[in-house]
């Protein structure tokens, strides 16, 4: 395994069968890792098992190899209803928090990367602060926006809408 730029590990780190890395505790990487040559996966191994940043959010990342040298990952948080209480409908007013994210273009000053949409993490933790996080080691630096936290957000604002459509439906009918 190779690691370019900043990796940060927290607690206990296991390599274990020279294919596999367990990592128990908080794992931060403060940029993507770099994944090159004599990593093996296989179709379904679980990097992290109660993955817990922002409390509460506990979830399962899992990574597939894609082709040579290739990894795509995908991540499923716990969602059982035999794992939650108290459950009701929420009073969030999506739509409104949607509405209020400002969306931009622009470009990376480290490669010049231009990016075509994107949110400013100082803008976007003021109105849905959980999609916004911190490197705990480093509270001063740089921010991150999980835009997958955005997606509960998004389908609660379509549903919203939806509700809005009916309603004027109803008027014109």
């Amino acid at each position: 395994m190779y690691c370019r730029n900043e990796v940060g590990f927290y607690d206990q780190v296991d390599f274990s069968n020279s294919s596999r890395a367990n990592f128990y505790g908080n794992t931060t990487f403060s940029r993507s890792p770099v994944f090159s040559n004599g990593i093996e996966l296989g179709s379904k191994d679980v990097l992290g098992d109660g993955w817990n940043p922002k409390g509460g959010r506990n979830a399962v990342v899992w990574w597939n190899q894609v082709g040579s040298g290739s990894v795509k990952y995908w991540m499923e948080q716990k969602s059982d209803r035999r794992l939650k209480e108290n459950i009701t409908d929420t009073a969030v007013k999506a739509l409104d928090k949607i509405n209020r994210l400002r969306m931009v273009a622009f470009d990376f000053i480290e490669n010049k990367k231009h990016e075509e949409i994107g949110l400013i993490a100082q803008e976007a933790e003021t109105i849905v602060p959980r999609i916004v996080s911190r490197d705990p080691e480093n509270p001063d630096g740089y921010l991150h926006i999980d835009y997958t936290a955005l997606v509960p957000y998004l389908i609660k604002a379509i549903q919203e809408l939806n509700q809005k459509i009916e309603k004027m439906e109803k008027t014109i009918a």
